[in-house]
């Protein structure tokens, strides 16, 4: 018989697991709601005599659906061979003897009864890995093979236990020797460490005692090298010669370390390498964490690879079977690695040849979304910064004035003594770790004094707490630092935590008294968050910069201040810490942020949705990764995709969803006269379609008007001009008008004369007009750039021929400031105006006017004129405003080796804004 509330809670879970189980023999994608959780728990009370009380009820219901209401989508996948036999681990699962030792069973195990993960949640993370393991090499098989991928999961969201559960089905399948590169910093690779040995290990690497899912595996549970006390170093018990062979799995926890790395290297090298092919005959699988960071070769395509990418390709080298698996959250610098080298050691790069997998995240993640698109409590706006006291840019001898920082990090500091507070009235395990995040500076002196400013600010505080809980209420609310608690407790937690301000008041010294500061960085004064060792929950006000940005997980953070310049999509998302699962606390969470912050997130968050997105839709279309052409959307002005070293093989690209409304050019030619040639005999060829009757012989320049825009898009179709300036796309062109080829029924078409002596004729259409004059010069060898830095081709008044006097005027615009986008009015056909013209003198002068440039300049002039025509042709294309969608428009980055626009794609592009 139950008669307590710790019974009936266990048997409720119980019975849901058995309940929901019976639902999903019938249909596996069955979900409980909240009619269904009410109705069930109801019938359920009645058979105990312990009566519960609704807070108890309450606190039920909250676990029922934290436990069993969560659920997860399986993620999308673009491979590198879709005709290929991915069928190797699903036969290996159905041949699996149930009654073998399992690492994933384990695992699995340990997620739902340790960890309280959602049944749901866990499912999925097994369904996800198993296509995963479908996509890695088969251990078993004799053939040699090499394996890339990379999994893009969202920030904080589970990266490290998808991983684990990816390791520990590996290893059941048969893998050997595992590799997981956590990052730069110790902390993040003892966090890891710790993780693994939990996970997959079983026991703690130092002392040997049992952790996590235990020792079940006999002699044959797996061996670390490393440990939470020490990287890999090649000394004492970490010779690699006693493992690799043994039978047992072998484990490496390591930090992205050129000297870590180096002694792997050389350790598995010279001690386990067979005589013939120095190769180890075993299979490896290399996780690489954060794997857009340190990993990438960010050297220049004609010198050597960055030394850790390059030892790390070289230790993949040494297994006869190896498969490479990426996990990040900002996969940009990953899908931007130039991959078409002919050069071998580029060839076998880290880029995702053989597929990229997108994970989904579950309905309790708490991310960008929730936090900065949708409506919530959590956000708080640094509106009260003052860049005279605490600059944004600053220099690493800065110092803060001590008490005299923003209010609003000391209200901050409040939030989280008041968080405190309120979680140990209403939690049920009081031990839980709660910390505070501090992200103000990148500089470690700075950072130790915003510390030891926030440390005064706490003693004051906790001096008047601990003194004026003896008082009476309104005795206690004369000091200002009480005041400033009940304020901050009114504005943000009084209307939604269900506890009165005077418990909390009440409660307050006991449950702040052991809240420390720490300093998180690379210097030696740093003190570790040593979670592990603080049984009773570590309470903890973290200052830091880098090593709170990416990886590392703050356990329990409640609170964080963000006060930073950054303006860098994957180090911006990186810095979110405070993503992730805060379910039984989510309505405590505060987040300090300035609003062009928050606007970058959501800047930042439309990009990487629509790119998980085009995954799905890829994925659908059984796409490979060289046939997707990577494309990352970047509408800001003020932010960058990635480092700039990581995108030497990228390019931007404005994408035009609607033309309407403006003008485009082609500025940049290329110096090749074949393809100039070819240029000019399709224009001759548009020429040759047009009637003689169709022309204006009113409008100064060759005119003709309602000409069939079939015969436009067989030009648009025919030429081609270098894309250096982005606007002239004749794919996109093109594309345009075919969407639009039952609304734009007809051109006009100009020929524009110019100033020199020679002159242009075309018979056929009576033209006789002056060559149009264009300085010029030329780009890397290969490349005619129009007018020098102006990168111009047309007069700002070639777009005013062809309207009438009273069109013009009622433009009611004076001359000299009109655009040539202003006389592109609505109901007008659009225009393609034909320039054909004569590179005068040379666009560059002084000191970068240089002999090679000169000799560019003859060399050119030269081949020209000796040509089979001596003069270039440069077209424009405008289009006519209308009453909607003018000159919409979206800028993209794209990996140049690979473009995006120079792929087929079939579904609809539309971007939903």
């Amino acid at each position: 018989m139950k008669n307590n509330f710790a019974d009936v809670k266990n048997e409720v879970i119980n019975y849901f697991q058995i309940y929901i189980n019976s639902k999903k023999r019938s249909n596996a994608a069955y979900l409980i709601d909240d009619q269904e959780v009410d109705k069930v728990l109801s019938s359920f009370y009645k058979l105990y005599e312990y009566e519960l009380t609704e807070e108890e009820k309450y606190k039920i219901v909250c676990e029922v659906k934290a436990k069993f209401d969560v659920y997860q989508e399986e993620g999308s996948a673009i491979l590198g061979d879709y005709e290929h036999d991915y069928s190797w681990y699903k036969t290996f699962l159905e041949n699996q003897d149930p009654n073998t030792i399992s690492y994933w069973r384990r695992y699995r195990d340990y997620l739902l009864l340790q960890k309280k993960f959602p049944v749901n949640v866990v499912d999925t993370i097994d369904k996800d890995m198993n296509k995963v393991m479908s996509y890695i090499g088969d251990p078993r098989q004799n053939a040699r093979y090499s394996t890339r991928g990379l999994v893009v999961g969202d920030v904080q969201s589970g990266k490290t236990s998808n991983y684990i559960g990816l390791i520990t089905k590996a290893a059941d399948a048969g893998y050997k020797v595992f590799f997981v590169l956590t990052g730069t910093v110790e902390s993040l690779r003892r966090q890891t460490q710790i993780r693994v040995e939990e996970g997959f290990i079983g026991f703690d690497s130092i002392n040997g005692k049992d952790v996590g899912v235990g020792r079940e595996q006999g002699e044959y549970f797996p061996q670390s090298l490393t440990s939470r006390e020490k990287d890999f170093g090649g000394k004492d018990n970490q010779n690699t010669s006693n493992y690799v062979h043994s039978g047992r799995c072998l484990i490496f926890v390591v930090k992205k370390n050129v000297s870590v790395l180096r002694k792997i290297f050389s350790s598995l090298k010279q001690l386990n390498t067979s005589k013939e092919g120095q190769l180890i005959n075993q299979s490896c699988l290399i996780i690489d964490d954060e794997a857009d960071n340190a990993s990438i070769n960010t050297n220049k395509p004609d010198n050597d690879p960055t030394k850790i990418n390059k030892l790390i390709r070289d230790i993949l080298r040494l297994f006869t079977k190896s498969s490479y698996v990426g996990y990040t959250a900002t996969p940009f610098a990953n899908v931007f690695i130039g991959y078409d080298s002919n050069d071998e050691m580029l060839k076998d790069d880290l880029f995702p040849r053989d597929f990229i997998y997108a994970l989904n995240s579950p309905s309790n993640y708490y991310g960008a979304k929730k936090y900065f698109v949708e409506k919530n409590t959590n956000l708080r706006i640094i509106d009260d910064y003052d860049e005279s006291r605490f600059p944004l840019k600053h220099n690493k001898n800065f110092c803060p004035s001590r008490r005299d920082l923003f209010p609003s990090l000391y209200e901050a500091v409040n939030s989280f003594l008041l968080v405190n507070a309120i979680r140990d009235l209403t939690d049920d395990n009081k031990n839980t770790h709660r910390s505070m995040l501090v992200n103000m500076t990148r500089f470690t002196n700075v950072q130790a004094e915003i510390a030891e400013d926030i440390n005064e600010y706490l003693k004051d505080m906790r001096n008047d707490i601990r003194f004026s809980t003896r008082l009476p209420m309104h005795k206690a609310l004369e000091s200002n630092n009480i005041r400033s608690l009940k304020r901050t407790f009114d504005e943000q937690y009084a209307s939604n935590v269900g506890v009165k301000w005077e418990e909390v008041f009440k409660n307050l010294y006991e449950s702040t008294k052991n809240i420390v500061i720490r300093v998180v960085n690379s210097s030696r004064t740093s003190k570790k968050l040593d979670y592990d060792n603080t049984p009773k929950g570590l309470r903890v006000i973290a200052v830091g910069g880098l090593a709170l940005s990416r990886g590392l997980t703050l356990e329990g953070l409640c609170v964080s201040y963000f006060y930073r310049n950054t303006a860098v999509y994957d180090v911006l998302m990186q810095m979110g810490r405070w993503f992730g699962y805060r379910e039984d606390y989510k309505d405590l969470c505060k987040i300090y942020i300035t609003e062009q912050s928050k606007k970058y997130y959501v800047d930042i968050y439309n990009s990487i949705e629509e790119l998980k997105n085009l995954i799905c839709e890829m994925s659908t279309q059984q796409k490979r990764p060289d046939e997707y052409g990577i494309r990352v959307r970047n509408d800001s002005i003020d932010l960058i995709i990635t480092a700039s070293n990581k995108m030497r093989s990228t390019k931007k690209v404005v994408d035009r969803k609607s033309f309407y409304g403006s003008l485009f050019e082609t500025s940049y030619l290329y110096r090749d006269l074949n393809i100039n040639e070819k240029n000019l005999d399709s224009v001759f060829k548009l020429l040759g379609k047009i009637e003689r009757s169709r022309r204006d012989n009113t409008v100064l320049h060759p005119y003709f008007r309602n000409v069939d825009t079939k015969y436009i898009q067989e030009l648009i179709n025919s030429v081609k001009f270098n894309q250096d300036s982005g606007s002239f796309d004749v794919k996109q062109i093109g594309d345009f008008l075919e969407k639009q080829k039952n609304t734009l029924t007809k051109f006009d078409v100009l020929v524009v004369g110019g100033s020199m002596e020679e002159r242009f004729q075309y018979d056929p259409l009576d033209i006789d007009i002056r060559f149009v004059k264009r300085r010029y010069d030329i780009q890397n060898g290969n490349i005619i750039r129009i007018n020098g830095q102006r990168a111009h081709l047309w007069g700002k008044l070639d777009t005013k021929y062809g309207l009438s006097k009273s069109e013009i005027n009622d433009l009611n615009i004076e001359e000299s400031k009109a655009k040539a986008e202003d006389y592109l009015i609505k109901g007008r056909n659009p225009l393609l105006i034909i320039y054909f013209f004569k590179p005068s003198e040379y666009a560059r002068e002084g000191e970068l006017f240089s002999k090679e440039d000169k000799l560019y300049e003859l060399k050119f002039i030269k081949d020209l004129n000796s040509a089979k025509y001596n003069y270039l042709v440069g077209l424009a294309i405008g289009f006519p405003k209308t009453d909607f969608d003018n000159a919409k428009a979206i800028n993209y980055v794209v990996n140049r080796t690979q473009n995006y626009y120079d792929k087929e794609h079939d579904f609809d592009e539309e971007v939903e804004e």
